[in-house]
């Protein structure tokens, strides 16, 4: 009984199986001969050193004899020559394997007479495992594109009736260049459409026998790589198939010499045909059939024609350079000191600055503080981790952030104001966890316990320009930190990372009152993120008692005005530079 209900086990999987190809061979597009081969046992045939190879081949073979010399194109019955190995196998499941490339060395080159430096050979032997780990740990943290649906042009004039702001740019620009910088702004634009790559939409055709990759082929530029996945899914007296491209060269990487009724033509061309009978020696030709880039670019897209008859297929090839990875050693201990530098900038209110220093030293008292200087009558700030670096007098808001974070050699900086005060939920730490668990570029805290955040919602638009909307608030929560939301731009109080902020920069034009101009040249670059949990105080706003702190004071709040001449030479770049036609604040 035991051996009889162990059989039935197996008279059963078997079923299944069949039931698993018949579904397979139903499954596939009416045009093709898919054929299912059950095989016997090899101890049956004898052939129990056979290789898988050699199998596959006898299958075919198999049903090549079925099938006959008709030409007709007749659905292929399930052949059963036994229970112990089921392969099912069909022109859309039979794949080769593309070789992987392997790792680079520079080791063979001295050979060559080159100088070749091991690099890991440097680092200081006491401290090679643990910054060998603290390297992998940063090239895993170290790094996507989302494209915007296309529609039809924005306005901002219905929002007007909804008590919304609404700026059209163009009325603020001066009258007597509106004509000029006008056609200025469109050379301009069509100059930037060149050099930033758009994504082409390519669409799959439906009931192809054409299988193809349709994302993720890159090749670096003057290299050559494997086009994966090309295969023909069809049974055909003959066939003809064609690939071309106009940023590269086809080549195969198979010897065909001793196969009858092959024809390539064009190989090392930008244009090449394959002509056979066989479809085995035709999918065997496709799995190895390469790609040269033939132009150096750094970010190059070729569209690669992959054609058969009356199908037509477009393969997307990225021509790549990656950048070159730049990783930040957190150090042995890893210490906040070597992860973060503070920065800020001053004007006209040492008092403020130095109460702001003397606030953070009771936190964190070997942390760098880099102070940016456009005073008229610099002061040194005595502090040995303090940087003070002096500019012309009144340079500018933007310009001395630009010149404070350029000088930051850690992975992140915090940006505070001079009249911030560091308190016990002044945690830098939290927000590093931040940036440290997610792909956020820069995340902002709360300032005297007000949480402020925006968002910008961007709109294309016509050859006027597009359109930009100003909203409180954010856009959702992130996943993993509840109290911190995705956003547009945030506080004055923010831990951003060094080098994708250096990357966007802050425009030296500003030179007065700006803050969301800088988010604006970012969006689409920067991910920012707020969080509500990580407070800086505020230093209280009091009429200074002494005469000269209050002249200073006075002088700043003039500094500080943000007149209708500024406002209009904000929105006049706007205009210009982000290509905007209309900006409303809601």
């Amino acid at each position: 009984m035991q051996v009889l209900s162990f059989l039935q086990w197996i008279l059963l999987l078997e079923f299944i199986m069949t039931l698993w190809c018949i579904g397979n061979f139903l499954y596939t597009d009416y045009n093709q001969h898919a054929f299912q081969v059950t095989l016997k046992t090899l101890s049956e045939t004898g052939t129990k050193s056979e290789s898988i190879q050699e199998i596959i081949r006898r299958s075919y073979q198999l049903a090549d004899k079925y099938r006959g010399d008709s030409g007709q194109q007749e659905q292929l019955p399930i052949i059963y020559l036994g229970w112990s190995c089921v392969i099912c196998l069909s022109t859309g499941q039979y794949r080769f394997p593309v070789s992987k490339k392997s790792a680079c060395s520079c080791q063979s080159l001295k050979k060559e007479g080159m100088e070749v430096y091991q690099l890991v050979e440097y680092l200081a032997a006491d401290d090679l495992t643990s910054a060998s780990e603290r390297r992998k740990n940063e090239y895993e943290h170290c790094s996507k594109i989302f494209p915007v649906p296309k529609k039809s042009a924005c306005s901002c004039q219905s929002l007007s009736k909804g008590g919304v702001q609404v700026h059209q740019l163009k009325d603020y620009l001066p009258a007597d260049d509106l004509k000029s910088a006008s056609e200025r702004r469109k050379k301009e634009y069509e100059h930037y459409k060149k050099r930033e790559q758009t994504n082409k939409i390519i669409l799959a055709p439906s009931n192809s026998p054409l299988r193809y990759p349709i994302h993720g082929v890159q090749v670096i530029p003057l290299n050559t790589i494997l086009l994966p996945g090309l295969q023909i899914d069809a049974f055909l007296p003959k066939y003809t198939v064609a690939l071309e491209a106009s940023l590269g060269t086809f080549d195969i990487q198979v010897n065909i010499s001793g196969i009858p009724g092959v024809q390539i033509n064009g190989r090392g061309e930008k244009h090449l045909d394959i002509i056979t009978d066989d479809i085995r020696v035709l999918n065997l030709i496709l799995a190895n059939t390469t790609y040269t880039s033939t132009l150096y670019s750094i970010d190059s897209l070729d569209i690669v024609t992959f054609s058969m008859d009356r199908y037509l297929a477009h393969i997307p090839v990225s021509i790549r350079q990656p950048p070159i990875v730049h990783l930040h050693d957190p150090g042995r201990d890893g210490n906040i000191s070597s992860l973060v530098t503070i920065t800020t900038k001053t004007f006209l209110r040492y008092d403020k600055l130095r109460e702001l220093i003397k606030s953070i030293r009771l936190y964190y008292p070997n942390i760098k503080v880099i102070v940016a200087d456009d005073n008229e009558k610099p002061e040194k700030i005595e502090d040995p981790n303090v940087e003070q670096y002096i500019m012309p007098f009144a340079k500018g808001w933007f310009a001395g952030r630009n010149l404070a974070v350029s000088q930051v050699t850690t992975k992140y900086f915090l940006w505070v104001d001079d009249d911030f005060l560091f308190t016990e939920n002044t945690k830098i730490e939290k927000l590093v966890d931040v940036l440290e668990g997610t792909d956020l570029d820069m995340v902002g805290g709360s300032v005297a316990g007000s949480h402020f955040s925006f968002k910008l919602i961007w709109e294309e638009g016509d050859d006027e320009g597009d359109c930009l909307h100003w909203q409180g608030g954010g856009y959702h929560p992130i996943e993993g930190f509840p109290n911190c939301v995705l956003t547009g731009g945030v506080v004055n109080f923010f831990l951003a990372h060094t080098e994708r902020v250096l990357g966007v920069g802050f425009d030296p034009k500003l030179y007065r009152v700006a803050h969301t101009e800088f988010f604006i040249d970012g969006l689409g670059r920067l991910r920012v993120g707020s969080c509500s949990h990580v407070t800086v105080g505020h230093q209280k706003k009091e009429k200074p008692k002494d005469e000269n702190l209050l002249k200073q004071s006075q002088k700043y709040d003039s500094f500080r005005q943000n007149t209708a001449q500024q406002r209009r030479t904000k929105l006049a770049l706007l205009y210009f530079k982000n290509w905007l036609s209309c900006y409303t604040r809601h």
